[in-house]
């Protein structure tokens, strides 16, 4: 059964993306489960450290 875990708060600089990454990665490499991790903040910067853990090189098209 899948679970879903939502972290947010309206304040910045509190550690969500860092929480929501660790989190995902550890669910991951400890637990062998599946994550699946929306990023929803402009600044794209779950979407970026998700790429670079990853090997995959971020290309800015503007």
């Amino acid at each position: 059964m899948a679970k879903k875990i939502f972290i947010g708060n309206y304040k910045g600089g509190v550690g969500k993306t860092t929480a929501v990454f660790e989190i995902g990665a550890g669910l991951t490499k400890n637990y062998g489960k599946k994550s699946f991790l929306i990023d929803l903040y402009p600044q794209c910067s779950l979407t970026t450290i998700c790429m670079e853990t990853s090997g995959i090189s971020f290309v800015n098209n503007q």
